[in-house]
């Protein structure tokens, strides 16, 4: 199997030339700002149809819709101005309404693929294939909006858009196009972690806790050992999630060959659970919380958990709305996957692809579309604190799953620093490509395959939850369940994708 190549160095000089080219106020009207405020009375209506609810309670205040056409006609030019269609549907009911739309040639521009249930194919792999989605290839290298909206992503980045070897759309909820995989202590404890050298293992965890429950048994009172979240852990130890979400069938590399493994056939997992389970048996009380409730209180010694800087930063931890101290002990980048949901890309019957384009592009390399869409109007929906967007209501929502508001750019989140676009411009570009990426796998046709091994695997959290009464019993049983769902077929299947 052939493992993908990189975006052509053709390709990136011409996002390059193109942003020495533009000034910082690109717009529609090429930077130049309109001084005839009046609206345009012949100006084109885009359609953007996508489901409300995943851009969050504003979504449903005109206001909003009101403030964007505004802006885009008098700050930057335009011709076109913006109408939302919302659907209220979601899963295979949203896909139907989006399919229906395409039927019967409804007027759509701007098109949101919404997200699909899980043990379905993802939404922006079915709407590729369904022909709903119109190819951006072009309009990233041969237009003056595509080429600084190319430009102000990673290559990484563009690479995870990819369906079926062409880009259709894109999705940046997320400012770090990653997870850190993290292994953080609590601050209280570090100074007991000076006699260690080095760190790095579950094991290493289970001493230290031996260790700290008898030289200070009073300190660990009513505390869980270590919390663990399965992904962070696995992607620590060197395994990756075939799919994330899907328990129990990993990417391993040895002497230079990528392959798939079930956990439960492989013996570091049974170690890994074993000393999971001894971390927690350390510190044995009745009075401990679950796993959940303590990460939540702040009752643990270690944490193992996919970080950001929007939650960790500076030694700072955010959990909910509070941070408390820690150190990090170990970091890795969770490798990048192919985006499967929640794409925003150009309805393949629109009239306007062009103009479409030029909207996308607007919204996200400018901070201050980027910022309307995700918090909403100041003083009406938000007020800036230390320059962090507070809601006026508890009602606002800023899950924007819909919006392709770049929040590289946007207000500070969270822990995020007052240089929070240079931070995620470092990070993502040392994004590190996952294997479905670099060797193109699809696993569309093997998702109910994988989600009920999945499920099954779930079936036994208590292993990395480090709750089992027998470590080994459990692991029995779990590989006693997977054997009845075939489990070393699609292991088979999927390593025959690689090659193996």
């Amino acid at each position: 199997m052939r493992k993908h190549n990189s975006v052509t160095t053709l390709k990136r000089l011409l996002c390059i030339i193109s942003l020495l080219a533009i000034t910082l106020e690109t717009g529609c009207g090429g930077g130049k700002r309109n001084t005839d405020t009046s609206p345009k009375e012949d100006s084109l209506t885009l359609v953007w149809a996508a489901n409300p609810y995943y851009f969050g309670a504003n979504a449903f205040d005109l206001q909003i819709q009101e403030e964007l056409n505004r802006r885009l006609i008098e700050d930057y030019n335009c011709d076109f101005q913006v109408q939302f269609e919302w659907l209220y549907a979601d899963g295979n009911e949203y896909q139907t309404a989006v399919a229906e739309r395409y039927q019967g040639r409804t007027a759509t521009d701007i098109l949101f693929t919404g997200l699909a249930n899980h043990g379905q194919p993802g939404t922006y792999n079915s709407m590729v294939r369904d022909d709903l989605l119109y190819p951006l290839d072009d309009f990233l290298t041969e237009t003056e909006a595509g080429q600084v909206l190319y430009a102000s992503f990673s290559e990484m980045f563009w690479q995870a858009m990819r369906c079926e070897g062409h880009i259709y759309g894109f999705r940046c909820v997320d400012p770090q196009m990653y997870y850190d995989a993290t292994l953080l202590v609590r601050e209280d404890y570090s100074s007991a972690l000076q006699q260690y050298e080095e760190i790095s293992s579950i094991q290493d965890l289970g001493d230290i806790l031996e260790h700290l429950s008898k030289t200070s048994p009073d300190s660990l009172q009513d505390t869980l050992g270590v919390y663990v979240d399965i992904d962070a852990l696995c992607n620590l130890e060197g395994y990756i999630p075939v799919i994330n979400g899907y328990t129990g069938l990993y990417f391993t590399e040895e002497n230079g060959t990528v392959r798939v493994i079930n956990a439960a056939d492989d013996a570091s997992f049974l170690n890994m659970w074993k000393e999971i389970q001894r971390c927690n048996n350390v510190l044995t009380d009745s009075s401990v919380p679950d796993a959940g409730t303590a990460y939540r209180s702040g009752k643990y010694v270690f944490a193992i958990l996919p970080t950001t800087p929007r939650i960790l930063y500076d030694d700072q931890l955010l959990v909910d709305t509070q941070p408390i101290s820690v150190k990090t002990l170990r970091q890795a980048p969770e490798p990048l996957i192919y985006a499967r949901n929640a794409v925003t890309g150009i309805a393949s019957w629109s009239e306007h692809p062009k103009e479409a384009m030029e909207l996308l592009s607007l919204i996200a390399t400018q901070p201050d579309l980027s910022n309307l869409l995700i918090y909403g109007i100041e003083g009406i929906h938000y007020n800036l604190a230390g320059g962090i967007p507070v809601p006026v209501s508890s009602g606002n929502a800023y899950t924007k799953l819909a919006s392709p508001a770049n929040r590289t750019i946007s207000y500070r989140d969270g822990l995020e620093p007052a240089d929070k676009t240079i931070l995620y411009q470092e990070k993502n570009s040392a994004a590190v490509l996952s294997p479905e990426i670099q060797y193109e796998l699809d696993y569309t046709e093997y998702i109910e395959e994988l989600s009920e091994i999945s499920a099954v695997y779930e079936a036994h959290a208590c292993l990395w939850l480090g709750t089992c009464s027998d470590v080994e019993a459990e692991a029995e049983k779990l590989s006693q369940e997977l054997q009845a769902v075939d489990v070393d077929k699609l292991v088979k299947k999927l390593n025959k994708m690689l090659g193996n």
